[in-house]
């Protein structure tokens, strides 16, 4: 597939991936795949926004919501890297990753303080007599999850994964592009 090569040559940037990605709304099942691949939600409705402001502070390369029998959910997804430091020797998170992670806490902070941004955002978006479902007015962070996607297949090693599941526990999810390229084809 073209979204095979693309991750492929060394000279890819993120942002080709995200001009990609948003050059045909068929290639959002790439980001889409995220949702069904690793999250338990998102199977009664789901849906995806590109470069996603969180005010005038961050953008997220995507914000995905999911609903499930719990309710909705918020994912937000950084595209990093394909290339370059994304691990260390020993398979500590290298200064891809690292950055990546940076840029999630630098969300959860202004999440926390600032989620009626979402909300306020949501509402423009509905029409006159709609409402939003309650999880759009109260922050919680049980619905919010984050994932960085970086690097290869082979940047990763055992203790990359080892740090990869930790992090789960923080809903921080951590995958390479062959995994995104994986998911698409289950």
């Amino acid at each position: 597939t073209d979204f095979k090569l693309l991750i492929t040559s060394e000279s890819t940037r993120e942002r080709d991936i995200l001009n990609y990605i948003n050059s045909s709304s068929e290639n959002n099942f790439l980001i889409g795949s995220i949702m069904k691949s690793f999250f338990d939600f998102g199977h009664h409705e789901g849906h995806i926004f590109s470069e996603f402001p969180l005010g005038t502070s961050f953008k997220v390369d995507y914000l995905l919501l999911g609903l499930n029998s719990h309710g909705w959910h918020f994912v937000f997804i950084e595209l990093e890297a394909i290339s370059g430091q994304i691990t260390t020797k020993n398979g500590d998170f290298g200064t891809v990753l690292r950055k990546g992670s940076s840029q999630i806490k630098d969300w959860e902070i202004w999440l926390e303080k600032n989620f009626n941004y979402l909300t306020e955002f949501f509402l423009r978006k509905i029409k006159p007599n709609d409402s939003l479902p309650t999880e759009f007015y109260n922050y919680d962070r049980t619905r919010v999850h984050y994932v960085v996607v970086a690097g290869r297949r082979s940047d990763f090693n055992d203790r990359t994964y080892r740090l990869v599941r930790e992090s789960k526990s923080e809903n921080i999810h951590y995958i390479h592009y062959d995994k995104l390229l994986d998911a698409c084809d289950a």
